[in-house]
């Protein structure tokens, strides 16, 4: 059955002539269904005549993507987690400090940590890649994780007494506002975690096994945050020649050695 040409969507007008209508559904009913989803791309489907819904850039990019998502700085992390409701804080603190896929975090259960040991585990049916992922926890995980304990039997991040499933809530989008924190998904935690981590000097291959990315491919989006790694290889051909053919030396300590034996001749 084929949708009569004088229904139209409610939305931008467009026709619903050959929209396939299941049995039982007049084209009206399919209209009010659009009005309902808010929009075409929401309902999977698109009307002759209708324009194509918008392809944002969060709806295709993945985590193997080579461009680096957005990350915030620490003053608005935060900023951020003193916005949150107090379990999603203990969750996005310990995003920032192990770089763990939301599910990862979720879905941890006191099985796969060891306070003691400094150390957690992802199984690997849990894991992106289907390999056992080894978590070196710092102290401000750790200390996330001590503040836990007691609350539940099995996971370690609940709510009211039962494990947190969705994070992204109202209370998530709301402190984000609250924070004038734009267009930043949950899952930028964790390239805010990679990011940081560039940005201190760890070296790529460690942030690859940190990360559990399988290629460096996926690592090396994160190269141009930190160019501390080139410095040494500028310095082999840094110095140039002055007018009468003498070879600068750039190094400041050797200039200022300089400087300070011209002034002591002159005293």
């Amino acid at each position: 059955m084929s949708a009569g040409g004088s229904a139209r969507c409610p939305h931008c007008g467009a026709g619903l002539d050959g929209l396939f209508v299941p049995p039982g559904r007049s084209p009206k009913a399919v209209s009010r269904l659009f009005l309902l989803a808010g929009n075409h791309g929401e309902s999977g489907i698109r009307l002759r005549g209708a324009p194509a819904p918008e392809r944002t850039q969060s709806s295709y990019l993945n985590d193997s993507d080579t461009r680096v998502r957005k990350a915030v700085t620490r003053e608005q992390a935060d900023k951020l987690i003193t916005c949150l409701p107090e379990h999603l804080a203990a969750m996005v603190r310990f995003s920032l400090e192990t770089g763990l896929r939301k599910s990862n975090v979720t879905g941890m259960q006191w099985s796969q940590v060891d306070i003691v040991r400094r150390f957690a585990w992802i199984h690997p049916d849990q894991a992106k890649a289907r390999k056992a992922i080894p978590v070196p926890l710092s102290s401000a995980a750790v200390e996330v994780v001590r503040q836990q304990i007691g609350k539940h039997l099995q996971y370690v991040f609940t709510y009211k007494g039962r494990p947190v499933k969705q994070v992204n809530t109202k209370a998530w989008t709301a402190a984000l506002a609250r924070a004038g924190i734009k267009e930043f998904r949950w899952h930028d935690l964790r390239h805010t975690w990679a990011s940081w981590h560039v940005q201190a000097g760890t070296p790529m291959y460690v942030l690859q096994e940190l990360g559990a990315w399988e290629s460096p491919e996926m690592v090396q989006k994160y190269a141009h945050l930190s160019s501390d790694h080139l410095a040494q290889y500028v310095e082999r051909v840094s110095g140039f020649r002055g007018t009468e053919g003498a070879v600068l030396d750039t190094k400041i300590g050797t200039a200022a050695e300089t400087i300070k034996g011209s002034i002591a001749g002159t005293l």
